[in-house]
Protein backbone atom coordinates (compact mmCIF):
# COMPACT_ATOMS: atom_id res chain seq x y z
CA UNK A 1 0.00 0.00 0.00
CA UNK A 2 0.73 3.44 0.06
CA UNK A 3 3.25 5.19 2.61
CA UNK A 4 6.80 4.92 3.51
CA UNK A 5 8.80 1.52 4.28
CA UNK A 6 12.09 0.45 5.38
CA UNK A 7 13.20 -2.95 4.20
CA UNK A 8 15.41 -5.07 6.44
CA UNK A 9 17.00 -6.94 4.04
CA UNK A 10 14.56 -9.88 4.00
CA UNK A 11 10.99 -7.51 4.81
CA UNK A 12 9.51 -4.47 3.87
CA UNK A 13 7.97 -2.71 6.79
CA UNK A 14 5.38 0.20 6.30
CA UNK A 15 7.00 3.14 9.61
CA UNK A 16 4.53 5.99 7.72
CA UNK A 17 1.28 6.10 5.86
CA UNK A 18 2.16 9.44 4.51
CA UNK A 19 4.50 10.15 1.99
CA UNK A 20 7.40 12.83 2.21
CA UNK A 21 7.79 16.00 0.48
CA UNK A 22 11.79 15.47 1.00
CA UNK A 23 14.09 13.01 3.02
CA UNK A 24 17.43 12.66 3.97
CA UNK A 25 19.57 9.95 6.47
CA UNK A 26 23.00 10.11 8.07
CA UNK A 27 23.75 6.80 9.61
CA UNK A 28 20.91 4.74 10.92
CA UNK A 29 18.77 8.40 11.63
CA UNK A 30 16.18 9.10 8.97
CA UNK A 31 14.74 12.69 8.65
CA UNK A 32 11.58 13.46 6.62
CA UNK A 33 9.48 16.82 5.72
CA UNK A 34 5.87 16.28 5.42
CA UNK A 35 3.29 18.59 3.78
CA UNK A 36 1.17 20.14 6.76
CA UNK A 37 3.18 18.27 9.82
CA UNK A 38 7.16 19.46 9.34
CA UNK A 39 10.03 17.79 10.17
CA UNK A 40 10.75 14.30 11.64
CA UNK A 41 13.38 12.29 12.85
CA UNK A 42 12.74 8.71 12.81
CA UNK A 43 15.52 6.47 14.97
CA UNK A 44 14.28 2.85 13.41
CA UNK A 45 11.50 2.65 16.04
CA UNK A 46 9.72 6.07 16.65
CA UNK A 47 8.58 9.37 14.73
CA UNK A 48 9.88 12.81 16.61
CA UNK A 49 8.80 15.97 15.54
CA UNK A 50 12.03 18.62 15.46
CA UNK A 51 10.12 21.32 13.30
CA UNK A 52 6.19 22.21 12.60
CA UNK A 53 7.10 23.62 9.03
CA UNK A 54 7.68 21.57 5.94
CA UNK A 55 11.33 21.58 4.36
CA UNK A 56 11.51 21.93 0.68
CA UNK A 57 15.72 20.55 0.81
CA UNK A 58 17.23 19.11 3.47
CA UNK A 59 21.13 16.83 3.96
CA UNK A 60 22.53 15.35 6.58
CA UNK A 61 26.40 15.04 7.60
CA UNK A 62 26.96 13.09 10.75
CA UNK A 63 24.86 14.30 13.50
CA UNK A 64 23.69 17.21 11.68
CA UNK A 65 20.78 18.30 9.27
CA UNK A 66 20.39 20.87 7.31
CA UNK A 67 16.64 22.42 5.56
CA UNK A 68 15.36 25.20 3.86
CA UNK A 69 11.68 26.02 4.22
CA UNK A 70 9.36 27.19 1.58
CA UNK A 71 8.91 30.97 1.68
CA UNK A 72 12.10 31.69 3.71
CA UNK A 73 12.50 34.84 2.34
CA UNK A 74 16.26 35.16 4.08
CA UNK A 75 17.01 32.67 2.51
CA UNK A 76 18.51 31.15 5.61
CA UNK A 77 19.82 27.82 5.77
CA UNK A 78 18.82 26.41 9.11
CA UNK A 79 21.07 23.53 11.04
CA UNK A 80 19.62 21.00 13.68
CA UNK A 81 21.85 19.53 16.22
CA UNK A 82 20.96 17.75 19.16
CA UNK A 83 17.36 19.48 19.56
CA UNK A 84 18.53 22.67 18.74
CA UNK A 85 18.01 24.81 15.40
CA UNK A 86 20.40 27.15 14.84
CA UNK A 87 20.73 29.86 11.47
CA UNK A 88 23.71 28.74 9.77
CA UNK A 89 23.63 31.41 6.88
CA UNK A 90 21.79 34.27 5.44
CA UNK A 91 22.07 34.43 1.62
Amino acid sequence: GYGLYSWNGSTWTKINGVLPTSMTASGSTLYASFTGYGVYKWDGSTWTNINTTTSTLMAASGTNLYYIFTGNLEGEVERYKAGKVLIVKGI
